[in-house]
């Protein structure tokens, strides 16, 4: 615990609360610059669910050595060959123009415009109407026309190291990428402009919040199998519940405001569950919930069709799945 009594003297001794502040922070998913610069690196299941993109990069390669050949030989030979030299003022441009149209075209033609990308969230709901928002992104851009935007909401935004390749823009090996990240806080959210995404690229996201909120699962009555009601406005697709015995208790398809009764589970049917989508997180959020799994009281549901902080609005996400645990309620439900 970081709980401790003060010496009667008030003085710390440095080296104990070093050790202290120290080991507690790996035993939550470790500090958060490290996570940020090596933990999406590799074996990110969100990143990993976009597939690999393909570049026509023979179709580019066509285009320069038509444009080299046109721009030398035939512009100097046919175009303005001797005598009519003068033309070269007028032709170079508009092979120039005409082969950066063409590169354009290709760009649209493979990318489009926008893009697209995934949303993973990790919801803990507190007893206190608070709760706490982690949200993992991963988007990759096309032609964007606008690069700058407001969040939904007030809150912590960072962006990631990936993985190395053509397309990432922040990678260990560049550094970084040397870009640009500001941040202005506004009343509604962050306004974030600089290069938090750029065309033709993929770039991974950290979106961190406590929100004001009475949205909960309750618990109805106290006899018999446990009934469970939702205040989420989405369904949530699975709900495991762990008893104050530790007996495990599951039902699907919780909607808002339906009572829904639950039946007893077995343990290895909760471990493969959980498992299974404590996988798709990153180590720190994965640790979050490495701790939270064997809480008494506890439920612990997936809602594959949420919504998300909104980012960029001209991507298009395709997914935006919410894990969500939290100490189930023992009264009746009020309305969010």
């Amino acid at each position: 615990t970081l709980l401790k009594p003060l010496p009667g003297n008030g003085l710390l001794e440095a080296p104990e609360v070093v050790e202290l502040v120290d080991s507690n922070a790996k035993k939550t998913g470790g500090p958060r610059v490290s996570d940020l610069r090596e933990n999406f690196r590799s074996n990110w299941k969100l990143h990993d669910a976009l597939g690999k993109k393909f570049s026509q990069i023979i179709l580019v390669i066509i285009v320069l050595v038509v444009f080299g050949i046109l721009v030398g030989p035939i512009n100097l030979f046919v175009f303005a060959k001797a005598g009519k030299r003068h033309k070269l003022f007028i032709s170079t441009p508009l092979i120039s123009l005409g082969a950066s149209v063409i590169l354009l075209g290709l760009i649209i033609l493979q990318d489009g415009f926008g893009g697209y990308g995934q949303r993973l969230i990790l919801r803990e709901v507190g007893p206190d109407n608070t709760t706490y928002i982690s949200q993992e992104q991963i988007a990759r851009t096309g032609v964007l026309l606008k690069t700058g935007f407001t969040t939904s909401e007030p809150g912590y935004l960072s962006p990631l190291t990936l993985g190395e390749s053509r397309w990432a823009r922040i990678t260990e090996r560049n550094g970084g990428g040397k870009g640009r990240y500001n941040i202005e806080i506004t009343a509604g959210g962050l306004k974030a402009t600089g290069d938090w995404f750029k065309s033709s690229s993929e770039h991974g996201h950290i979106f961190e919040t406590i929100r004001p909120s009475r949205e909960r699962i309750s618990l109805i009555g106290n006899s018999g199998n446990p009934t469970v009601n939702s205040t989420f406005d989405f369904i949530i697709k699975k709900v495991f519940y762990r008893d104050p015995g530790g007996q495990l208790w599951t039902t699907s398809d919780v909607q808002q405001g339906r009572n829904t009764t639950m039946s007893p589970v077995e343990e290895t049917e909760f471990t493969s569950w959980f498992n299974k989508l404590r996988e798709r997180f990153g180590p720190r959020n994965r640790t979050r919930l490495d701790l939270s799994r064997d809480r008494l009281g506890y439920f612990y549901g997936f809602a594959p069709e949420t919504d998300g902080i909104e980012s960029l609005s001209s991507l298009d996400w395709q997914t935006t799945s919410t894990f969500i645990t939290g100490q189930l309620s023992p009264e009746t439900p009020s309305n969010p």
